[in-house]
């Protein structure tokens, strides 16, 4: 997932989420569905925030979920802390069927906010 999300590689998408996942995200109030919404979602945050390195730092599974604490920061970005989050992902037939994803928007957007960016992506900081 993280070239997806990372580099906005969409290439992968489909053998990694179920045509019809839904993904709740901690900063918006409905949920993402379907993987052309999610394509949609992944090509906006790419435009918000460009490459990002993602390191996991956590990830436990339990039955069909996999919990992952993870730290982020721009691509070549050294001086910022990473933006820290966490993602629970439920699996069914190797595939994403829904996802919770949290983090600190505002360290990644590094204190400031496009507002129509945000608008776009149904996002309240």
């Amino acid at each position: 997932m993280s070239e997806v999300w990372g580099r906005g590689d969409l290439s992968q998408l489909e053998e990694l989420v179920d045509p019809s996942v839904v993904v709740h995200l901690g900063t918006q109030h409905d949920p993402v569905v379907g993987i052309d919404a999610c394509r949609e979602l992944i090509a906006t945050y790419q435009v918000l925030f460009g490459d990002v390195d993602f390191s996991i730092e956590d990830q436990l599974q339990d039955g069909d979920k996999v919990v992952t604490r993870w730290h982020a920061r721009r691509a070549g970005d050294t001086g910022e802390a990473p933006t820290m989050g966490i993602s629970i992902h439920r699996f069914s037939s190797g595939r994403i069927v829904e996802a919770w994803d949290t983090w600190d928007m505002m360290r990644a957007l590094g204190g400031e906010a496009d507002s129509s960016l945000l608008d776009r992506l149904g996002l309240t900081l």
